[in-house]
């Protein structure tokens, strides 16, 4: 299977006709990409994440109730954006782009073996949650149906909850759910790894 990646290196025209068609026809939104600035494509990356302007952590959990027919669960009761403090990146002022690795797993070559501590120390930048959650419906649109992290998990390192702890998804196939749950910022996990994140 066709991991669907833009090019060898990173096509963004396509990039950007692939997107709209998945925004508008999964959400109805209408993305203008006036003024979207990409970063410098970077070997080994060949996906992108659009987020529109707006979007947050807990419309992104409601967006995805759509994409996924409402099979999703979350640890807390609250409103993410309410248990997630600190983003690196968000979209309150407008919309950006990040390129990741074309993985379907969370990368083995990517910040392997550290800890949310260490990455943040090293200033290595991983995705936030909004972004994981929105790059998960993008490819279950793209694969007809398929998902990220069924056999490992991402650490979403670019954001924090209020205890410092990191927001994580994966997909269930015990409960055919995509979770979203979280992890200490202390111990590394073989199966519980970051995704590479790169932006202007």
């Amino acid at each position: 299977m066709s991991l669907f990646t833009y090019a060898k290196g990173f096509n963004e025209e396509l990039f950007i006709a692939d997107h709209r068609e998945f925004y508008k026809q999964v959400h109805g939104i209408d993305l203008d990409p006036t003024g979207l600035k990409f970063p410098t494509a970077t070997a080994g990356l060949g996906w992108g994440v659009w987020t529109p302007k707006g979007i947050t952590s807990q419309r992104a959990y409601e967006m995805g109730l759509t994409v996924f027919g409402g099979k999703c669960w979350k640890w807390t009761g609250d409103s993410l954006d309410t248990a997630i403090k600190h983003n690196n990146r968000t979209a309150e002022v407008g919309q950006y782009v990040v390129l990741t690795a074309a993985s379907v797993e969370p990368p083995t070559d990517f910040a392997i073996g550290l800890t949310a501590n260490d990455t943040k120390t090293q200033k290595l930048a991983g995705l936030t949650f909004t972004e994981r959650f929105l790059l998960g419906q993008w490819y279950h649109w793209k694969s007809g149906g398929q998902h990220l992290d069924v056999q490992g998990i991402t650490r979403c390192d670019g954001s924090r909850f209020s205890d410092g702890s990191v927001p994580s998804v994966g997909f269930s196939s015990c409960t055919g759910k995509v979770g979203v749950d979280w992890y200490g910022v202390v111990g590394p996990y073989d199966c519980i790894r970051p995704r590479q994140a790169v932006w202007v």
